[in-house]
């Protein structure tokens, strides 16, 4: 199994509760991690340990759908995910730390891609940092946009 791992810091000019809120609300993925063209709770209330998020996301020009859950949920300073199905696994969490009057930011994942996805598997291993900071990116901009 292909496996990457991603770590990405950066500043956000947003409260660490206002961050925490965007990340753990997963209706509101489809508006900055690409790929991801529904996300919704399926599972649970939330945000909490246990609840389960449905993903439908473009892999490869496939669609492909994942559930992932919360696994420890600290408002405003710690959200871990985990999700493990037969394309991959994905451990990954944001730490959020208050910044004079903005966030710091730092998220650590890794993700392990099956045999079954074969060459794609390699692919997706070898973009995963690119990935998470191009999603923390849009994340940057859609908090400072929404906070003007």
């Amino acid at each position: 199994m292909p496996v990457a791992e991603a770590k990405v810091e950066l500043r956000i000019s947003r409260s660490p509760e206002a961050v925490f809120d965007l990340l753990s609300d997963y209706d509101q993925n489809v508006r900055w991690q690409e790929g991801v063209k529904t996300s919704e709770r399926v599972g649970g209330a939330a945000p909490a340990p246990g609840v389960t998020v449905r993903y439908v996301r473009e892999l490869a020009g496939r669609d492909v759908q994942t559930e992932a859950e919360m696994v420890v949920v600290e408002r405003p300073h710690r959200l871990r995910i985990k999700s493990d199905n037969r394309l991959f696994s994905y451990t990954g969490g944001y730490d959020l730390h208050a910044d004079g009057e903005g966030t710091r930011l730092v998220y650590a994942g890794e993700i392990a891609t099956s045999r079954l996805l074969g060459p794609v598997g390699k692919l997706v291993a070898g973009r995963f940092e690119a990935q998470m900071r191009g999603d923390l990116g849009r994340l940057k901009t859609l908090l400072e946009s929404e906070g003007a």
